[in-house]
């Protein structure tokens, strides 16, 4: 089973219906969509802190939100490590995902992807449709 999917396994529980985390939406919207086109994630990229910080920012300059006070789960990972990852309240879903596509995507993803593992962008590419 792919690294990414057992670490989305390992906290699945840990996200509360009133909110979600990064890694549950980057793995509907990006990491199952690039295995579905045969391109497995390497365990040391986690797409879900850079869109995760960009998110953050964004919330805290558009929408005011202090992002500090967001509640915070124990996000474990298979090696031991936990790490305080944030939670967002459900009714921020909508902007999240319109700040992936409109934003994460066009301005971060190609750059994110050729830094880390450039063999990333022809499945990126097919998944999102990207010149």
């Amino acid at each position: 089973m792919p690294y990414h999917l057992q670490r989305y396994m390992v906290n699945m529980d840990r996200i509360p219906h009133t909110h979600f985390s990064m890694l549950n939406e980057l793995m509907i919207n990006l990491i199952a969509p690039m295995e579905h086109k045969g391109y497995t994630l390497p365990e040391n990229m986690v797409p879900d802190i850079s869109e995760g910080r960009m998110f953050s920012k964004w919330l805290r300059d558009v929408k005011g939100i202090d992002t500090n006070s967001l509640p915070r789960y124990d996000h474990k990972y298979q090696d031991g490590k936990v790490y305080p990852a944030r939670l967002y309240p459900i009714e921020v879903l909508p902007d999240f995902r319109k700040h992936f596509h409109t934003i994460w995507v066009p301005q971060k993803a190609l750059n994110y992807f050729q830094d880390r593992d450039p063999k990333a962008l022809p499945y990126l590419t097919q998944v999102f449709l990207l010149t």
